[in-house]
C-alpha cells in the first residue's frame, strides 16, 4: 500500500518547485518586459517633437503603471503559491485515515465478511427496502426493512446460502406508496480507505470499492 504521508511530502515538493518555477519565470518576463518599456520610452524621448515635448508627468504615469502590473503578477505568483501548498496540507491532515474504516454514503467492498449498513429509519406508515446491486448495477437483493430501524448488516448470501462474488456493491433506500417508488435515500456504510487524492474541491478519499468522498461526508471512522 502507497504511503499517503510519503505522497504528501512528494506532493509538497513538486508543488514548491513548480510554485518557484513558475516565479522565477514570472520574474525572468518582468525583467523582460520592463527592458522592452525603457527601450520603448527611449525611442519615445528620442523621437518627440520639439516644439512640443512629452511632459515630465505623463512619463511618471507611464512608471507607475508599469510598476501596478508588475506588482500584480507577483501577488498572483504568491496566491498560487498559497493555493498549492493548501491543497498540499489538505492531504496530509488525512493520511492517518490510510488503512482505516469510514462510514459514508456509496458503494461498498464485499469479501465475504457481512456488510455493517446505517440509515434513516422508515417513519410509522412507511413501507421500503435496501436495494443492492452489483459493480455492473443489476439488482442482487432486496432486503425488506422495518419501522424505526436504522442499521443492519447484509451478509452478501445468494439463495442457495453461498457468498457472492468479492468485489464493490451498491446500497439504496428505496421508499414505497402502494407499490411505486417514492423516494430514494441514500445508506451509508463502512469502506475502507486505500489513498487520500487532492482536486480543485479540496482532499478526496478513495475507498476500496473505488468511490471516491469528501472527508466531510464521512459520519464515522474506526479501525
Amino acid at each position: 500500500m502507497t504511503d499517503v504521508s510519503s505522497v504528501g511530502a512528494t506532493s509538497a515538493t513538486t508543488t514548491t518547485s513548480k510554485t518557484a518555477a513558475a516565479t522565477s519565470s514570472s520574474g525572468s518576463a518582468i525583467s523582460s518586459d520592463f527592458e522592452t518599456f525603457l527601450k520603448m520610452l527611449t525611442v519615445q524621448l528620442e523621437n518627440q517633437d520639439p516644439l512640443n515635448p512629452i511632459e515630465s508627468s505623463d512619463y511618471a504615469v507611464q512608471l507607475a503603471t508599469f510598476s501596478s502590473v508588475e506588482q500584480q503578477v507577483q501577488t498572483n505568483d504568491l496566491l498560487t503559491a498559497l493555493v498549492g501548498q493548501g491543497g498540499t496540507t489538505g492531504i496530509a491532515q488525512f493520511a492517518s485515515w490510510v488503512g482505516m474504516s469510514v462510514l459514508s454514503p456509496g458503494s461498498a467492498s464485499f469479501n465475504g465478511t457481512p456488510v455493517d449498513l446505517t440509515f434513516d429509519a422508515l417513519a410509522e406508515g412507511e413501507t421500503g427496502s435496501i436495494v443492492v446491486r452489483n459493480s455492473s448495477g443489476a439488482v442482487v437483493e432486496r432486503l425488506p426493512m422495518s419501522a424505526g430501524e436504522d442499521d443492519m448488516k447484509w451478509n452478501g448470501l445468494d439463495a442457495s446460502g453461498q457468498p457472492r462474488a468479492s468485489g464493490a456493491y451498491d446500497f439504496q433506500m428505496e421508499i414505497y406508496e402502494n407499490g411505486v417508488v417514492v423516494d430514494k435515500r441514500d445508506v451509508r456504510s463502512y469502506s475502507q480507505v486505500v489513498e487520500v487524492r487532492s482536486d480543485i474541491d479540496g482532499a478526496k478519499l478513495i475507498l476500496a470499492g473505488g468511490d471516491s468522498v469528501a472527508p466531510s461526508d464521512v459520519s464515522a471512522l474506526r479501525e
